[in-house]
């Protein structure tokens, strides 16, 4: 599953990263535009006593356009939960994070129906587990990289990885909505 999961993340990037010779000068759009998020995670940090496990992401963005510029700035505000088995007795581990960060995009193709882009982001994030071992809990900083596309100016499929303290960093593909930020209708005389 991990690697299922992995692969499809780097074909994801990479073909996000091959789209770059497409490039087009984006069209005039609408100015802001957000939506909100859901989708699957699995942790990055693994160690001997334990397996990771996928887990649940949910979450809302807004964004505005730069004028006349393939990029956007904006926030993300997101929730995060992922499980951990320990190997050695039966026990489970949840954990969570409450993410809010800043985040830019650069869109490949802005204005047009197929809209590849990249992006990063940095924030804070709230951690907490449901045990009261030693894993770290409270704020932490967050940094975040993704990549998609916008498909018919709603719909964002979206690969991203996050960083923070460890236990609480990962990786996840989401499925969205986004309204606002199609071409703007040109006005004729």
């Amino acid at each position: 599953m991990k690697k299922k999961f992995l692969v499809m993340l780097c074909v994801m990037m990479a073909s996000v990263g091959a789209s770059a010779r497409f490039y087009e000068s984006p069209k005039a759009v609408q100015r802001y535009e957000g939506g909100a998020f859901a989708g699957v995670n699995i942790p990055m940090n693994t160690n001997s006593d334990y397996d990771s496990r996928s887990g649940i992401d949910l979450g809302a963005e807004f964004r505005v356009n730069l004028k006349n510029s393939p990029f956007d700035v904006g926030v993300i505000m997101m929730l995060r939960g992922m499980d951990y088995r320990y190997k050695w007795i039966d026990y489970d581990s949840s954990r969570g994070i409450f993410a809010l960060s800043v985040c830019g995009d650069f869109n490949f193709r802005q204005g047009y129906k197929v809209n590849p882009f990249v992006g990063a982001g940095a924030g804070v994030a709230i951690n907490g587990n449901n045990n009261n071992n030693d894993v770290y809990k409270g704020p932490s900083t967050l940094i975040l990289f993704r990549a998609g596309v916008e498909l018919w100016y709603h719909v964002r499929l979206t690969a991203d990885m996050s960083f923070t303290v460890k236990g609480f960093s990962c990786a996840g593909l989401t499925v969205g909505f986004s309204l606002g930020g199609r071409p703007r209708k040109q006005i004729t005389e």
